[in-house]
């Protein structure tokens, strides 16, 4: 397993721990993958389908993609900025640009469903939503969970959400605040800062799950960051409700998923997250320090680099990382990016083997048999200087 998908699984299992037992999580088919924001008033482009009649023709060839945007079309009577004078003709034969469809919500509908039913993401959230809102066809919950619970399976973050909101309400499904508060928690854990300002609701008031307002900070704090209004208000009230200690630790733990999701879009090959980690590495946050490392180490998105990667490494473990302290004892057992030597590796192992790291104490047992006991002694008086130098005052 690379270095960077294991940090990946190590820093969201640390996280979540806390929440995970206490919910009944929805087991989604497929993976989060790519996720998509569906935006159902996005404008469509058709590209170079510039005639009415082009664009209905692809839609009728079944292509999901231009079905999807003929919806969008239909939708708000238009695909980019011009809007539709009210004279146009419609007709398919016309050479009218796509940019000039008169609103039409029910053919928004049809064309919705028929990307829908070939598991066009965009085309089941939007087609819920207009279920929802009983627009361009008759109002229906359950068909409208129904379509949020396929997008949400392809990883549509605002589906999970809405589907959420219907558990939450008892519209078209059973109620349950479990379930509801379970699909937050998957669109929370992908950066929705809806999911996350719903979620922190429930975990302030014990709706759905055990109430504990700190954690509910937590989330505030990523949804104010995320933009949203509610979130920054819930905050401000709910800062008065809790200690000075545990909005600090509310601080922190919100930084530890910031950095979470900044790892795993990092690891998907997205680069504006990894500039976003140099800069969290850059003012010295420790688990963004031990993140780029990783990245350096695995070579996923970035080259492979082990000297930049113990650079990070050491910045990290003079912080107190135990992460950091594990990879700059692995980089000196194989002697990469750094001069092997098992004294400095033993050390940086027993500094995390003592943090609560198994994993660490298996590779100084097995280090050990390498090494002359006049050695081990050696790095066990490193590591208590080590300590001893770092202790927390």
């Amino acid at each position: 397993m690379s270095h960077s998908k294991s940090l990946r699984r190590a820093y969201t299992a640390l996280f979540l721990a806390a929440w995970l037992p206490e919910l009944v999580v929805v087991a989604f088919a497929g993976t989060a993958g790519e996720l998509v924001h569906a935006d159902i008033h996005e404008k469509a482009n058709g590209g170079d389908l510039e005639t009415f009649g082009e664009l209905h023709a692809a839609a009728e060839r079944g292509d999901a993609r231009v079905q999807y945007q003929l919806g969008l079309a239909y939708l708000g009577g238009r695909s980019n900025a011009s809007p539709c004078p009210a004279y146009i003709d419609t007709d398919r034969r016309a050479p009218v640009t796509a940019s000039c469809i008169a609103p039409d919500h029910a053919k928004a509908a049809f064309w919705f469903r028929k990307a829908a039913e070939q598991s066009y993401a965009r085309a089941q959230f939007a087609l819920a939503q207009l279920y929802v809102k009983g627009d361009g066809l008759q109002q229906n919950y359950t068909r409208a969970a129904y379509w949020y619970l396929q997008a949400a399976r392809q990883g549509n973050t605002d589906a999970m959400v809405k589907l959420g909101d219907l558990y939450a309400k008892g519209q078209g499904v059973k109620q349950n605040a479990a379930q509801a508060a379970s699909l937050y928690l998957q669109a929370a854990r992908h950066g929705n800062a809806d999911g996350q300002e719903n979620l922190g609701r429930m975990l302030e008031t014990g709706q759905g799950v055990a109430k504990n307002e700190a954690q509910a900070a937590v989330l505030f704090i990523l949804a104010k960051a995320g933009g949203n209004a509610r979130a920054a208000q819930s905050l401000v009230e709910l800062k008065t409700l809790i200690s000075p200690a545990q909005f600090a630790w509310a601080q922190r733990h919100a930084e530890t998923w910031k950095i979470v999701d900044l790892v795993r879009r990092a690891s998907h090959g997205d680069l504006a997250a990894v500039r976003a980690l140099r800069k969290e590495a850059a003012k010295g946050v420790a688990g963004a320090q031990v993140a780029l490392g990783a990245l350096y180490n695995s070579g996923e998105p970035m080259q492979t680099d082990f000297s930049k990667a113990a650079a990070w490494y050491h910045k990290a473990a003079e912080q107190g990382n135990a992460n950091a302290y594990y990879n700059l004892g692995e980089l000196y057992m194989k002697g990469q990016g750094v001069r092997k030597n098992h004294v400095k590796a033993l050390k940086w192992l027993m500094l995390s083997a003592a943090e609560g790291n198994y994993q660490a104490s298996a590779q100084a047992a097995a280090l050990k048999w390498k090494m002359t006991p006049e050695e081990i002694e050696e790095a066990k008086h490193r590591a208590n200087r080590w300590q001893a130098e770092h202790s927390m005052h």
